[in-house]
């Protein structure tokens, strides 16, 4: 039977995320049915369950897919990996599978300086010829520290079957077993001289899924962990059977017939046996005592003669799908991830783009690094309550405009801490679609919405006269002002939403009443629900501050018409942020007309001349200072563990001057980053200006990854304005690798 430890139950949750995110862990070699059995068998109804009822898309990430070991991620890719779904996964991260067999050791991407020039050292005192460490590895300065990195003519893990087929191809280049072999003598003489330790020479001698399942698990905080991984091991006795102990006896020949020094190096290096008895029986459950796994071990008692047989492991394989789902399903109906996408149990188009605009919102956000002196200026205008015009935020192409506005957003409820204002972050341009019915049907729900949660997390007054709305005959609808003003009876609040005829009534499980646009309603009944929200729903105690991103992207004068659909002078209560181009005059002009110049000016407007005539505040944007930027770059390249030389700063200093705006410092990252101190660069090696470094940089995807995968890429994403799921890329990307 098998044993099974379980933690607590986590209150993690990830903000804004919009799927799951699960890494497989596994030993490729030991896990190829097992793999194919969950990605067929189980992922597919996870998947649906989750889009159903959660709003949620679910995405397995399998490093070892793919049937060419070529394909495979080398270390560092593979903790990019596990990373990205820790942070970004709305429920379960991790799913390892640790079977009976151990794997080969990763050979490590990268070694500091001192450490390798040490294993050189070593060795050849010892007389052990250190010519293929040499050849397989480069020295970069640019790495921080500096370090030899792997190059790309070995590969950190290679099966036997590819060996088998590429043995000619590898005379010619350096064999990743012997290479690996070199490696671990030289570590053992640092341990046998004491100049290494014992636990920093294990770092050496781990497998891919012994090192994955690590960096997943050790120093990380508890609720990273708590009800978020789940670890299958599977014990077998007698795996390999009478063939198999005969194979592994002829294989043990060469080094009992080896030099006694050899033998003695051997001594010291770990079997694979003994390495996965320490992840199995000393690792992992100490973490399951600290860290609350969830973790399953089964044991397996095969034939002596025929050992682990196809048909064994495919009984297995079939009972872990029906474990895995079973888990699965529990840990997300335990779980507060409906809770992630704000209670989102029944799914409707308005819903799900709320959410992603809300998720848009705080990826856009994580993009503010520079602090801009505009940023002042946005907050004093937002804790001006005495004003009635809006804040336009102007300036031209990758200045930043809807980076800096998505950061304000974030920042709002902190500038206004004495009430709780409603914020509306709407980037018109990546709505579902762009026509004034539908974006201001959208900007209408997610106002209504907003009010309505707000309405739902406060205690019932003691002045409403229905002390049980529930009960109550006389229903309103949360777009009255009785929802949110406890002054005004049941009766009153009905009649305002009688006389708002865009609107129809359904009540929802709270007892409260949602409100569903009506699918025949006109433009002019849209406008005027607007207004009445407008005017009706905010108050000094929760403001609303509306923000609106992308209208000068928008064609047949569609921003325009949003514009003119908002009351001018705007409601008490009521913020306005819009975000324009510079060289969308158009769209200046229209928001100038619709609020002309009031009788007199608040204190705390701008001086500008513009302004004043224009009766609308002001911000424009200009470049970075290539200080910043270059602080900015330098920031970049620390977290990602590079820098450059400065022969090649003197370059980014020079691209720099010719462009210093934030989406350009990006890029120059991702060029940058890719840099050695060996690489021949000049001054035609960074691009100039934003647009030639995106296509610079598709071209190098284009070489990394082929260009039938790119251009298929480009299309997909191209036919989605929105971007496209994991739900309905990777049929199209299976289509592709087919």
């Amino acid at each position: 039977m098998p044993s099974k430890g379980k933690g607590r139950h986590s209150s993690y949750s990830c903000r804004g995320s919009s799927s799951v995110k699960i890494y497989l862990c596994s030993n490729p070699e030991d896990s190829v049915i097992e793999r194919r059995a969950l990605r067929e068998k189980v992922f597919p109804r996870f998947r649906e369950h989750c889009r159903s009822l959660l709003a949620l898309d679910v995405r397995l990430i399998d490093p070892f897919e793919s049937s060419d070991p070529n394909c495979w991620p080398d270390t560092n890719t593979r903790q990019q990996l596990i990373e990205e779904c820790r942070k970004n996964s709305a429920g379960p991260f991790l799913l390892a599978l640790v079977g009976h067999q151990y794997g080969p050791a990763c050979l490590p991407t990268q070694v500091e300086v001192s450490e390798f020039q040490l294993l050189l050292q070593e060795s050849q005192q010892a007389g052990v010829g250190t010519r293929q460490l040499e050849r397989a590895y480069q020295r970069d300065e640019n790495a921080v520290p500096p370090s030899y990195h792997l190059t790309p003519a070995v590969k950190s893990i290679c099966s036997p079957l590819q060996r088998e087929e590429t043995e000619e191809t590898e005379n010619n280049m350096l064999c990743d077993e012997d290479l690996r072999k070199v490696l671990q003598t030289a570590v053992s003489l640092c341990v046998q001289s004491r100049r290494m330790s014992a636990e920093r020479a294990q770092v050496f001698y781990r497998s891919a899924l012994d090192s994955d399942l690590r960096f997943a698990l050790e120093n990380c905080p508890v609720l990273d962990i708590i009800n978020r991984c789940m670890i299958y091991v599977h014990k077998v006795v007698n795996a390999d059977g009478e063939r198999g102990k005969q194979q592994r006896n002829t294989k043990l020949q060469p080094a009992l017939k080896a030099d006694p020094c050899e033998q003695t190096v051997l001594k010291t290096v770990p079997t694979p046996s003994e390495l996965l008895s320490q992840l199995c029986d000393s690792f992992l459950p100490a973490l399951l005592t600290f860290r609350q796994l969830i973790l399953y071990t089964t044991t397996t008692e095969c034939d002596r003669r025929h050992g682990y047989t196809t048909a064994r492991r495919q009984a297995y394989a079939d009972s872990l799908c029906q474990q895995v789902f079973s888990d699965l399903m529990a840990l997300t109906d335990s779980s507060n991830i409906p809770q992630v996408r704000g209670q989102a149990y029944v799914i409707d188009a308005p819903s799900r783009e709320r959410a992603e605009q809300e998720q848009l919102c705080c990826i856009l956000a994580q993009f503010y690094k520079i602090i801009l002196p505009e940023e002042e200026k946005i907050s004093a205008y937002v804790k001006g309550m005495d004003q009635q015009r809006p804040l336009v935020v102007s300036g031209g192409p990758c200045t930043g405009k809807t980076v800096l506005i998505a950061h304000c957003a974030e920042q709002i409820k902190v500038w206004l801490p004495d009430c709780d204002p409603v914020v509306i972050s709407c980037f018109c341009n990546l709505s579902f679609s762009t026509s004034p019915k539908h974006l201001l049907s959208s900007i209408c729900h997610q106002i209504a919405h907003k009010y309505e949660e707000q309405s739902l997390s406060q205690p019932q007054p003691e002045s409403w006269p229905c002390k049980n709305p529930n009960e109550c005959s006389c229903k309103t609808n949360y777009t009255s002002i009785s929802a949110v003003d406890p002054h005004n009876d049941c009766h009153h609040g009905k009649q305002i939403c009688d006389s708002d005829p865009g609107f129809c009534e359904t009540p929802d499980s709270q007892g409260l009443d949602s409100s569903v646009i009506k699918v025949d309603v006109s433009l002019s009944e849209l406008e005027e629900h607007l207004v009445f929200i407008l005017t009706q729903l905010p108050s000094a105690k929760h403001p609303l501050v509306l923000i609106l991103d992308g209208l000068d992207q928008l064609e047949n004068n569609v921003g325009a018409q949003i514009i003119s659909s908002i009351p001018s002078p705007l409601p008490d209560a009521v913020k306005l942020i819009i975000t324009v181009s510079s060289s969308r005059t158009g769209l200046l002009q229209a928001i100038k007309l619709h609020y002309p110049q009031q009788g007199s000016r608040s204190s705390s407007a701008s001086d500008d001349d513009s302004e004043e005539q224009s009766g609308c505040a002001s911000i424009q944007l200009q470049s970075e200072d290539r200080k910043q930027c270059a602080k900015l770059l330098e920031s970049l390249l620390n977290s990602s563990g590079r820098k450059v030389t400065s022969g090649q700063q003197v370059l980014v200093n020079q691209a720099l001057t010719s462009c210093s705006l934030p989406l350009y410092v990006r890029l120059l990252h991702a060029h940058t980053s890719l840099w050695h101190s060996d690489s021949d660069v000049n001054e035609s090696s960074l691009p100039d200006g934003v647009h030639s470094s995106i296509s610079a940089l598709l071209y190098h995807l284009e070489q990394k990854h082929g260009s039938s995968l790119m251009a298929r890429l480009a299309s997909y994403v191209s036919l989605s304005r929105t971007g496209l799921c994991s739900v309905l890329g990777e049929p199209a990307f299976q289509a592709c690798r087919d």
